[in-house]
């Protein structure tokens, strides 16, 4: 731990009794000059993520405290609910992508959604509509299936992926017809 002016202990309480008395602004400018002059004050990082004004900021917050202070009670409980809205507001913008016809974008949307809630059944849906490959869309009706077992449409998309991949593995094998030679004289000469 870093050796803290005594201006520091006077910030963090200020910063402290703006965020208690609602004063979040205030208390925003006073909590991140502790964070500036001390970036491994638990505390500090703690009390920044409570007023923070976008979830996205209170997650990076409690991120931090968790990386200084693994068995911060405040911090794993903040978490667990923080990053249930950052989902929900990254599952919206990743289904108004799908739906405006930006794939990749859509993608990188619901991929942070999974990772941080791999359980989201509309997750995994939407990113089965927007994967970039079947391998990539096989996983997704996978996960569907194994949170929802009876879920019909991942199962016939999953049926549906498995018989086309039987048949172009089939296809793979079977020879061409006409004159098998006709391959190597139609080669390339290197003169």
């Amino acid at each position: 731990m870093t050796s803290q002016p005594q201006d520091f202990h006077q910030l963090l309480r200020q910063g402290i009794a703006a965020a208690r008395a609602g004063q979040r602004a205030q208390a925003r400018a006073l909590l991140a000059r502790v964070v500036q002059l001390d970036a491994n004050s638990a505390q500090g990082w703690l009390w920044l993520a409570s007023v923070a004004e976008k979830p996205l900021e209170q997650e990076a917050c409690l991120k931090r405290v968790l990386a200084l202070d693994p068995d911060n009670a405040s911090a794993r409980k903040g978490i667990a609910a923080v990053q249930k809205r950052v989902a929900g507001i990254l599952l919206d913008a990743g289904i108004a992508a799908a739906q405006a016809g930006e794939p990749a974008r859509a993608r990188e949307f619901l991929m942070q959604v999974v990772e941080r809630d791999d359980e989201s059944l509309t997750a995994w849906f939407w990113l089965s509509r927007v994967a970039d490959s079947s391998e990539d869309q096989e996983i997704c009706f996978e996960n569907i299936l194994a949170l929802d077992p009876v879920n019909a449409e991942a199962r016939q998309g999953l049926e549906v992926l498995r018989q086309a991949r039987e048949a172009a593995m089939a296809n793979l094998w079977e020879s061409p017809v006409g004159d098998d030679d006709a391959l190597f004289r139609s080669a390339p000469t290197f003169a």
